[in-house]
């Protein structure tokens, strides 16, 4: 499955770096992955990253231009490896039934990445600019992949199927995923999307022959 080629953290590509910028990145970075360990990630305070990566916030600020930005490159690395693994697995030119059953593999994949990340992503939706998260490259990564699958499986005209989309993608609101995490096991959580997404796909056989 080809879809444009995008960036995966919420900002756009920084350009190449020196020796010393690059360390401090790192060094930001590794600071606040060991304050997550004490902390949840509404929680993490820039100030208190500063100290704690003994760094300026003139070059915490010039590396991420918000937390936001910080939330989505500590994704980087999963949001990298679920990417791979989808283009690896939804390969090919699956029609009808075969590309409903695709885009029930594909929803619970991305289901299962945000209940493995749910408080960090949460934080980062919570804490983007307005419209800021409908603008990020993930999300119009997923975009893109579900748009592809709906009108494989019939969905058209191809605004039905952007809006269907986004539908979706609101289903997988981290909020959500935490809201539920909080009162129910993750296995559970992820059996109820599982059912949940799998009746959708199902009517859009429905829709499709409408």
């Amino acid at each position: 499955m080809s879809t444009r080629a995008l960036p995966v953290v919420g900002q756009p590509e920084a350009p190449r770096e020196r020796a010393d910028a690059v360390r401090n990145r790192a060094r930001i970075l590794a600071a606040a992955r060991t304050m997550l360990r004490r902390m949840p990630a509404d929680a993490l305070c820039m100030d208190a990253l500063c100290a704690e990566a003994r760094v300026g916030k003139g070059t915490l600020y010039r590396r991420f231009v918000d937390k936001a930005a910080l939330l989505h490159a500590l994704l980087d690395e999963d949001e990298r490896l679920l990417q791979e693994d989808v283009h690896a697995s939804f390969q090919g030119s699956a029609r009808g039934a075969q590309a409903r059953r695709q885009l029930c593999e594909l929803l619970e994949k991305l289901h299962r990445f945000v209940l493995e990340h749910a408080d960090l992503v949460a934080a980062a939706e919570a804490s983007a600019r307005p419209s800021a998260r409908l603008a990020s490259a993930p999300y119009a990564w997923r975009r893109d992949l579900l748009v592809i699958l709906l009108e494989r499986t019939g969905v058209t005209p191809r605004l039905a199927a952007e809006h269907l989309a986004e539908l979706l993608i609101v289903a997988l609101s981290a909020e959500v995923a935490v809201r539920a995490l909080r009162r129910q096991s993750a296995a559970a959580v992820l059996q109820q999307g599982r059912a949940f997404f799998e009746g959708v796909v199902a009517s859009l056989g429905v829709l499709s022959a409408s």
